[in-house]
């Protein structure tokens, strides 16, 4: 669910929102309920036309449905792309993090493994002194921006600027694959039948 409103004391026209959904994610055709305006999707880019948002707390709301195509974490990006007055305190459509006209959500598939894999899970380098969790605790099992995680658990990390990315954190789910081949017992073989 998209929310858009207009906190200011002037009424907003010409009002539109550019949603970035993840590439990992597949768009449910016919998903669309708009309280206002219209909506299409290109790409993986939704196109909100709102049109007007009237002064002081008009909020207008999209939503839609999206299928997860791939395990991992799946970001989804939104932004005022236009608007035909001034916003005082951000620029419409410059993709600008910090800004109020932007906001950006996760939500995280479980990755399974078998016990022998690992998974590499990176943040970006901007992220400082970065610890990474498991499972809630409050003893880091590793530092840096860049880690292998092995085994079943719920990761999470924090870091000096910014305890996640994306204004909110996802973790990454790590569960036990169903089909994995014990190393000892996976012998390829060929059978030959003779007469």
């Amino acid at each position: 669910t998209l929310k858009v409103w207009n906190e200011s004391g002037s009424n907003a026209s010409g009002v539109e929102v550019a949603d970035s959904i993840s590439m990992t994610a597949q768009f449910q055709a016919g998903s669309f309920v708009a309280s206002r305006g219209s909506a299409s999707i290109s790409s993986s880019i939704i196109k909100w036309n709102i049109g007007s948002i009237a002064a002081n707390g008009d909020t207008v709301t999209l939503t839609y449905q999206v299928k997860a195509i791939q395990q991992g974490l799946h970001f989804n990006t939104a932004e005022i792309s236009k608007v035909n007055e001034k916003d005082v305190d951000s620029t419409p459509g410059n993709s600008t993090e910090g800004e109020d006209d932007i906001d950006r959500q996760c939500f995280s598939v479980p990755i399974k493994i078998c016990a022998a894999e690992k998974i590499e899970a990176s943040v970006p380098a901007k992220y400082l002194n970065v610890q990474w969790f498991k499972n809630g605790g409050n003893t880091a099992i590793a530092s840096g921006n860049a880690v292998l995680l092995t085994g079943e658990g719920i990761y999470t990390f924090t870091a000096t600027n910014n305890s996640c990315p994306a204004g909110g954190c996802c973790p990454i789910i790590i569960e036990a694959a169903a089909n994995c081949c014990p190393e000892d017992i996976c012998v390829p073989f060929t059978i030959k039948q003779t007469n």
